[in-house]
């Protein structure tokens, strides 16, 4: 009877070994996700819902100087409250909706794409060209590719495209008003 349990005792001390070792296993094959920067999809979201209702009022009142100020005011809200975000942006507005406007609210430089013409955009600047002959314009940041598609564009379209963009330690995140 004593050989038997010298047995049990060898294997109930087999079976904790084993299950410590496969604990141990399971531990350093986990993966850890993190998650992204807290509200980022969030605000991307309420400034394409608010870009609608500004375009919306924009036409009705028939005042390009609305959408402008919209993302003027948007972009010094992000700087101060958000300045983890970076802010790029392309409007028409219903007074000149052959032209486009582009800005730069980000903290690098990027690239305008527009047919075989590049356009080089520094940080708080903008520029504003004609939509005429373009099909769809590319904005290239940090050697990424946002294509911005501007077949259907006519003339009395009122058009506004935001990225918004940011980087932390679990990676880079990006939201854009074309998703």
């Amino acid at each position: 009877m004593r050989t038997n349990k010298k047995a049990q005792f060898f294997i109930l001390s087999a079976v904790v070994i084993a299950s410590i070792i496969a604990g141990f296993a399971v531990i350093r094959n986990s993966l850890t996700i993190q998650d992204t920067p807290r509200n980022f999809y969030s605000y991307g979201y309420q400034i394409k819902q608010e870009t609608r209702q500004v375009i919306d009022f924009s036409i009705y009142n028939n005042n390009k100087n609305i959408l402008e100020d919209f993302f003027e005011k948007l972009a010094e809200s992000t700087k101060t409250n958000r300045p983890q975000l970076e802010l790029y942006s392309c409007y028409t507005t219903p007074l000149s909706a052959s032209n486009i406007t582009c800005r730069n609210d980000g903290k690098t430089e990027i690239f305008i794409q527009k047919n075989a013409q590049n356009i080089q955009l520094n940080p708080n600047q903008k520029t504003s060209f004609s939509i005429e002959d373009a099909k769809n314009i590319t904005l290239i940041i940090s050697k990424k590719w946002y294509t911005i598609n501007l077949d259907n564009l006519t003339t009395t379209f009122v058009q506004a495209h935001f990225i918004l963009r940011t980087a932390s330690s679990s990676g880079e995140y990006v939201y854009s008003s074309e998703n």
